[in-house]
């Protein structure tokens, strides 16, 4: 099924790209923050290093700004992608119903032509932005978890 759909997502692969590393960054930040608090607390609240906490806090702030944008970048770039794929696939159902001949027509009648030029479509079309979003969310959050569990205690990581 991916190998027929792929051509229609031509001139909107790059979308899809940047879409699926916005979606990634934005997963790693928001792990990422939660460490940054742990820094906070474990350096800058037992020091008493009020600079070092109020660093870290304008760190964080910067760090959630960025995974709004990665969010609010792979949204737009997502829907983009999704609506140039859907009309590319509608511009090719429509002209291969311009191909039918009169009996076809009849036999596929025109309410069904047009629910499939319709309805099917957008259902294909919602797959991809989703898609482009969940299937590379959930995978990049597992391996970022992984990494950072390792990194923080390897011994707990086990676990």
């Amino acid at each position: 099924m991916i190998r027929k759909l792929f051509p229609y997502t031509k001139g909107y692969r790059h979308l899809i790209v940047l879409g699926v590393l916005c979606s990634a960054g934005e997963s790693v930040l928001e792990l990422l923050l939660p460490l940054a608090m742990s820094d906070i607390v474990n350096f800058g609240i037992e020091a008493g290093d009020r600079q070092y906490i109020l660093a870290t806090g304008l760190k964080m702030i910067g760090m959630a700004m960025l995974a709004l944008a990665c969010g609010v970048g792979a949204a737009a770039l997502a829907a983009k992608a999704g609506m140039g794929f859907g009309a590319s696939l509608r511009r090719a159902e429509y002209e291969k119903v311009q191909q039918f001949s009169f009996s076809n027509i009849e036999k596929f009648s025109t309410a069904s032509l047009i629910t499939r030029l319709t309805n099917d479509v957008a259902s294909v079309q919602v797959t991809l932005m989703m898609g482009m979003r969940m299937f590379v969310r959930a995978p990049s959050m597992l391996i970022t978890s992984l990494v950072m569990a390792l990194t923080i205690s390897t011994r707990l990581s086990r676990v």
